[in-house]
């Protein structure tokens, strides 16, 4: 008996944790941006060989980043974890997963092939 109570005592303190750690909208922004920035600059790095005026796309990004993110990111909030999905061109995307106060996104290698997808 005493051993029930103590494992339901656990289970309830871990979906608690859970629960209160369960990352927010902002969060989520964050991390996109992060990643997205991180990816994009390695492109305009890579551009600046032929086009010196890079720095002003990367500047142009960044706002532009900021905009797309703030009006096209929903977080559907599933009290022990939540999800953030872009709408790009009517379709809608998974691209970040929370836990734990921690929020991970789609990876790097995914979000490059989709850009180059989009080039061509």
């Amino acid at each position: 008996m005493k051993n029930k109570s103590i494992i339901s005592l656990c289970a309830v303190f871990a979906f608690l944790v859970l629960i209160f750690t369960c990352p927010n909208k902002q969060a989520h922004g964050e991390a996109i941006r992060y990643m997205v920035s991180t990816v994009l600059n390695e492109k305009l790095d890579d551009d600046m060989e032929s086009n010196p005026l890079g720095v002003l796309g990367t500047m142009f990004m960044s706002k532009v980043l900021d905009e797309v993110v703030d009006s096209r990111l929903k977080v559907n909030n599933y009290f022990i974890f939540s999800t953030g999905e872009l709408n790009f061109k009517g379709k809608t995307r998974t691209v970040s997963f929370g836990i734990l106060g921690n929020v991970y996104t789609m990876g790097e290698n995914d979000l490059r092939k989709n850009i180059n997808d989009e080039e061509e």
